[in-house]
């Protein structure tokens, strides 16, 4: 018995090991993918005034703060086509890996705090939890 409990707690000793591990490196991972890069972003779809599309690129500083441009289209109801609004938002940005589970969060200068869920497939591409790629499109344009 007292050996059973030994291998238990060495057994438990290793996973929790592993996970940190695998959690640093994550976040390690996702933070050289995001420090330092300009990102294109989009999601919705653009059916609806409820579900616009919006486009972004977001300029990740090494620093911790981030510049985001870009524009939120939806259908327009007069005439065919869309209507776009152009949007602009700055702030500061970190990574959080709890649980295994990476968090991207930010605070606004405008809107506040947020957070969306990050996740890397299995071809190696960064995505949210809708399947919504984050694309590299050079280096970030910090001020």
């Amino acid at each position: 018995m007292a050996a059973l409990l030994r291998f238990i707690f060495v057994m438990t000793m290793f996973f929790c090991a592993a996970t940190r591990a695998s959690a640093a490196d994550l976040k390690q991972s996702l933070q050289h993918y995001f420090s330092g890069s300009a990102i294109q972003f989009g999601y919705g779809g653009g059916t609806s005034s409820n579900n616009p599309r919006v486009e972004l690129t977001i300029h990740y500083c090494r620093s911790g703060l981030y510049y985001s441009s870009g524009q939120s289209c939806r259908p327009n109801l007069i005439a065919s086509g869309y209507q776009c609004t152009p949007m602009q938002d700055a702030g500061r940005w970190h990574l959080v890996v709890q649980s295994g589970q990476a968090l991207m969060q930010w605070r606004s200068n405008s809107s506040g705090p947020g957070s969306l869920p990050i996740f890397v497939s299995a071809n190696g591409a960064v995505v949210d939890q809708r399947g919504n790629s984050f694309y590299r499109v050079g280096a970030a344009q910090c001020r």
